[in-house]
């Protein structure tokens, strides 16, 4: 009963973090909304979660040190702040969701996580289907620009916050749904996902779509040549840079062919004006999310048009904006933390747990967004909080070999192994 508890209070935990709440709550009004009840919401949500997680008495790894660094990093700079009171809130409710994170950990294993996951983003969009076809108004998306869908639909969001996240979040749920057994379940799975990315018009979206499908080939591909982890390493970096210098060189004109502002909507007019901000602070940054709410940021943004009359809420680039809040340091420990997870995953996925590497591609898909999307660090948001669960759970090696999981249909056997003795860990606890 107590497990049957849990997974529901995961699920709801990871829904709201796409956007359930706010949806419910203030759907598509300006005006008039309720922040007490969205507050009152959460706060439960962290109460519970904490609580459990307590009272599962979770283990510490040494490898945890960075992550409780990312995690506490936040709270420390609201002494310094430019803007004390918003760097406390949104630092403390991500100190929680770092907290859900051990609790998911502590709780569940990694293909257990992988299922709740997969299962909560499929049952988001169809509800957001099935309401969205009965025409309920809360699930559309009203875009200023007036541009239908390439299936030549108007836009939706169904119940998450955003089109564009609508969009992401469907495609990790592709990614995730190639580790089902079936192929033919799986191969229904993978459409279903992908019919609704293209139902949100979100370009974006699709292209993370397409990237982390054809990660997850590339991954497969490396695991079945036996590629080394270091090796793995640098392959990564030679696909990084290939995106990085292919988005320079081609973007613009790509755009303008397609009749896109090449700008990225102002995205790259704003990437400027945080490049500018991080150079005055570069050490320890302005304070978490703490710049643009600041009227630091005002005489910048006031002589951009596109930001005229928008209340620009990030930079819409995780990076940038880890590097304004929090400074160079941190960016850094977050660029470290991020490439040993990866080479940890691998070395998980070509040792033992073949269905770790859709795991792999969905980790590598939501740091190759975090360039134009803030999908990571960022509070009470799904894909930081599954990145941040994907790294902590890498740091406990039993959670992906002690476990392997059967899927047939819908239903799931996990399978436990005898456990190694303590002195097999490759990682000990404190």
């Amino acid at each position: 009963m107590l497990r049957k508890f849990d997974r529901a209070i995961a699920s709801l935990y990871l829904a709201a973090s796409m956007g359930l709440f706010a949806n419910l709550i203030f759907g598509n009004e300006t005006e008039a909304r309720n922040d007490n009840l969205f507050l009152i919401s959460w706060l439960v949500l962290y109460v519970v979660t904490i609580t459990r997680l307590l009272t599962l008495k979770p283990t510490i790894y040494r490898a945890d040190a960075l992550c409780f660094y990312l995690a506490l990093t936040p709270i420390i700079s609201s002494l310094w702040s430019v803007d004390v009171g918003t760097s406390l809130n949104y630092s403390i409710a991500f100190f929680c969701n770092l907290a859900f994170c051990m609790y998911l950990r502590a709780r569940f294993t990694f293909a257990e996580l992988l299922n709740i996951t997969r299962n909560t983003i499929a049952i988001m969009i169809g509800l957001s289907l099935i309401f969205s076809t009965f025409g309920f108004d809360t699930v559309r998306y009203v875009d200023i620009h007036q541009r239908d869908t390439m299936l030549g639909t108007d836009p939706i969001r169904g119940f998450f916050n955003h089109k564009i996240t609508a969009g992401f979040y469907a495609a990790l749920g592709a990614i995730l749904s190639l580790k089902i057994e079936r192929q033919a379940l799986r191969t229904t799975a993978v459409a279903f996902h992908i019919i609704f990315v293209l139902l949100t018009g979100s370009s974006s979206a699709l292209a993370l779509c397409a990237l982390g499908l054809a990660s997850y080939g590339l991954f497969f591909r490396a695991r079945k040549q036996q590629i080394g982890p270091s090796t793995f390493i640098a392959f990564v970096f030679i696909i990084l840079f290939s995106c990085a210098a292919g988005f320079a060189l081609l973007s613009g004109p790509i755009l303008e062919f397609l009749g896109r502002d090449p700008t990225l909507t102002g995205r790259t007019l704003l990437w400027g004006v945080g490049t500018k901000a991080a150079e005055e602070n570069l050490l320890l940054g302005w304070g978490y999310q703490a710049y643009l709410s600041s009227e630091h940021s005002r005489d910048l943004l006031r002589y951009i048009p596109q930001f005229a009359n928008y209340d620009v809420p990030h930079f819409h680039n995780s990076y940038i904006q880890v590097l304004v809040d929090l400074g160079g340091l941190t960016l850094a420990i977050l660029a470290l933390t991020t490439l040993f997870t990866l080479r940890k995953l691998y070395g998980f996925a070509k040792t033992s747990a073949s269905d770790t590497i859709p795991a792999l591609a969905v980790f590598f898909t939501i740091s190759i967004s975090a360039v134009f999307v803030f999908s990571i660090y960022n509070h009470n948001n799904f894909s930081s909080i599954l990145f941040f669960s994907i790294i902590l759970f890498s740091s406990n090696s039993l959670k992906f070999r002690n476990h392997t999981e059967e899927t047939h249909g819908t239903q799931s056997l996990v399978i436990t192994r005898p456990c190694p003795p303590a002195a097999a860990l490759s990682i000990k606890p404190l």
